[in-house]
Parts: C-alpha cells; structure tokens; sequence
C-alpha cells in the first residue's frame, strides 16, 4: 500500500505572552492509502495543531512549526529538505465537501418550479 500522509518528528510552539506553549512534541504518525484515523483527546491535546499543520494554517506570529517534516502523497508539505523553500499548494488536492444548506436550496428550487 502507498503511503498518503507520514509526519516525521513533528515539534510545534505557540508563542503566548505568559511564554511557549509546546502544542506538540516529537509527533510520528503514518497513514496509508485506504486507512481512516480519528484524533481523540483532552482539551489541549494537541488535536487541532495537528490539523492546522498539516494544512499550513497556524495562526501567523503566534503558532510556529519548529520542526520536523509532513508528506502528503509523497509530496513534502513542511520540512526543512523543501528545494529552493518551494511551497505546497493544495489546490489539486482540494475536495469540496457537500454542504447541507446545498440540498435545501435544491429543493427549495423544486418547489418554486412545481408552484
């Protein structure tokens, strides 16, 4: 099976003003293609750092990766071996996930069409 996502040591801060929070330290994780994961834990744990970094939205001046790399089908999103510091777009990746209000409003157009 191929790989679909690998973080490797994965050290990230918030910068406060009562001092650096160590959000998380020494992260490993693996996915392969097919497997599901679910993120449970504590208030704090960790578990929306992880989504943020992945998907590079840590929030500017005060989240900071520090270290580490994460591959997204073998292609590098963060890490400090990224050639000429070029940047992961996800943009072929993207999926847009259905929205509930989406089928209201379809069906609200079928019952404009019927009156």
């Amino acid at each position: 099976m191929s790989r679909t996502l690998e973080i490797r040591d994965l050290f990230v801060n918030y910068n406060t003003d009562e001092g650096v929070v160590h959000a998380l330290n020494g992260l490993n994780l693996s996915l392969d293609k097919g497997e599901s994961l679910g993120l449970v834990g504590e208030t704090g744990a960790g578990k929306t750092t992880l989504a943020l970094s992945i998907i590079r939205l840590l929030p500017d001046m005060v989240g900071e990766i520090k270290s580490g790399s994460i591959e997204f089908e073998g292609k590098k999103i963060i890490g400090t071996q990224q050639k000429g510091n070029q940047k992961y777009s996800w943009q072929q990746d993207s999926y847009d996930f259905p929205r509930s209000n989406d089928q209201s409003q379809s069906n609200k157009n079928r019952w404009k069409a019927i009156a």
